[in-house]
């Protein structure tokens, strides 16, 4: 189930997991959007069990994706962005055409030059690794987030 987002913008990831402080190291989109749809994978990287925690081993097990590929290689119906802009929430990764792994399954790799985030109307909500901060932000200016060359995939929620 998707949460109200809006309620998130210009928080921190620090505001929003208690987990795992990563906001100076890392990319947290896909931390981000783990939280949002309380994502967790078995055998992905988790924010409770990443270098540094201090958790237990049975409290490792409860934290939220925070790999972008992972969380979109998990989901169904992957495909380019549409022509037509969507009528419901979903995922939208912008990155770049050589991380595309598999074009008929729309998979993606483990390149850095991809971004996750959460559609819902006209805008995306997602974190602001520049700016430290979730973000909400038109998806005109999303599909420019590495410039023209930007793809744009799709996604069903989870």
């Amino acid at each position: 189930m998707l949460v109200d987002m809006n309620g998130f913008v210009g928080k921190s990831i620090k505001d929003i997991c208690g987990k795992y402080d990563n906001e100076s190291n890392e990319n947290n989109c896909a931390h981000f959007v783990g939280h949002m749809l309380s994502y967790r994978l078995p055998h992905a990287a988790l924010c409770s069990n990443c270098e540094g925690t201090q958790y237990s081993y049975a409290d490792r097990l409860q934290g939220f994706c925070i790999r972008v590929d992972q969380i979109y290689n998990s989901l169904t119906n992957r495909c380019s962005w549409p022509d037509d802009v969507p009528t419901s929430p979903c995922i939208v990764v912008a990155t770049l055409d050589y991380n595309i792994t598999d074009i008929e399954l729309y998979t993606i790799g483990t390149n850095p030059r991809k971004h996750i985030g959460i559609f819902v109307g006209q805008n995306v909500y997602n974190y602001s690794n520049t700016h430290k901060q979730v973000a909400m932000t038109p998806l005109s200016q999303f599909k420019l987030h590495f410039g023209a060359e930007t793809t744009l995939l799709k996604a069903d929620l989870p």
